[in-house]
């Protein structure tokens, strides 16, 4: 799928419209355990048509990483596969005690190429059969990946410096990076990051006279610009473009890929996603919105809570209300 990285028009509505084509995937609650039994084989291909009885969760909130979450493993070994096109591709094997998450920390890593990410974890039960757990979840593209720093203006015939950072911090990806010299034409040659490589740079020396266009591409599609004025004035620096919040629990987490694909370089996307937090447990929102809002100083926010709610509330004068009555709604 072609993906926007120009620069489109910015507007609430378009930012909007772009919040509400996430999708969220959510696992079934786990199976009970039933009389033990001889442990079955793991299936050939277990992201064919997989039978989901435990929660399987996917955390791509961390730049450049997933962390894969299984639930009620109940102390048995936990092993996870990614689906690409019906195969599984194995990530690793994890144990932990019972009652606690199995968590395969840094699992896999973002891609460029396959944004729509599909996971399969499988655990033996005693009674002989496999629990297992899938989730899907989406990542971010390059389209704000990268930070581009160059001069905004140099001497003629001086030495130009240009510093690309991967914010993803992981490396292993080649973007093009493209010079148009005043009047001439534009040349691309690749800009190698190696494997957990985040810093990459090229000199090159200015010696036509004029305005110096500089791009990061990936496949064809420019993700960063700049212009460096050579021997003459520079021109005025461009505006900031406005800042984007994206937060919530784990419902926003996909949403903001989506904006940050849609927007381009007409914003800057900040994601702020807290999975688990929801509005009745764990993180005071009222007071952690505030704060965001201070620190962060976004144009406009965009945020999505709440869907798996169902735990008490607590009304002003203290009492507690239980889900999922009237008052609690309100």
């Amino acid at each position: 799928m072609a993906l926007p990285f120009e620069r489109p028009r910015v507007t609430r509505r378009r930012i909007a419209l772009a919040a509400a084509a996430a999708v969220v995937f959510a696992g079934a609650a786990p199976a009970a355990m039933a009389a033990a039994a001889p442990l079955a084989p793991a299936p050939a291909n277990p992201c064919a048509n997989p039978l989901v009885t435990n929660f399987l969760a996917a955390d791509a909130t961390k730049p450049g990483v997933i962390d894969l979450h299984f639930f009620h493993a109940e102390g048995a070994e936990v092993t996870y596969f990614e689906c690409a096109s019906a195969n599984a591709r194995r990530l690793g094997s994890v144990t932990s005690a019972a009652g606690t998450p199995t968590v395969l920390r840094d699992a896999t890593t973002w891609s460029c190429r396959r944004l729509s990410r599909r996971f399969v974890a499988t655990a033996p039960k005693p009674d002989g059969s496999l629990a297992t757990g899938f989730y899907s979840v989406r990542t971010r593209s390059c389209a704000q990946r990268f930070d581009l720093r160059v001069p905004r203006r140099v001497q003629q015939g001086a030495m130009l410096h240009v510093r690309v950072a991967d914010t993803w911090g992981i490396g292993e990806v080649r973007p093009d990076l493209c010079v148009t010299p005043a009047g001439g034409e534009r040349r691309c040659s690749p800009l190698a990051f190696p494997r957990a490589v985040a810093i990459a740079s090229r000199r090159f020396r200015a010696n036509t006279r004029g305005r110096v266009k500089i791009e990061l591409r990936i496949r064809d599609r420019r993700v960063r610009s700049a212009t460096i004025a050579v021997g003459v004035q520079s021109a005025r620096p461009v505006e900031a473009a406005p800042l984007v919040l994206a937060t919530g629990d784990s419902m926003m987490q996909g949403i903001d890929g989506f904006l940050a694909d849609d927007l381009g370089d007409a914003a800057r996307l900040r994601s702020d996603v807290r999975p688990g937090t929801a509005i009745g447990k764990t993180l005071d929102w009222l007071d952690w919105s505030a704060s965001q809002a201070a620190r962060v100083r976004p144009r406009v926010t965009v945020m999505a809570i709440g869907a798996n709610e169902g735990w008490p509330m607590q009304t002003p004068a203290g009492a507690k209300v239980e889900c999922c009555g009237r008052l609690w709604e309100h």
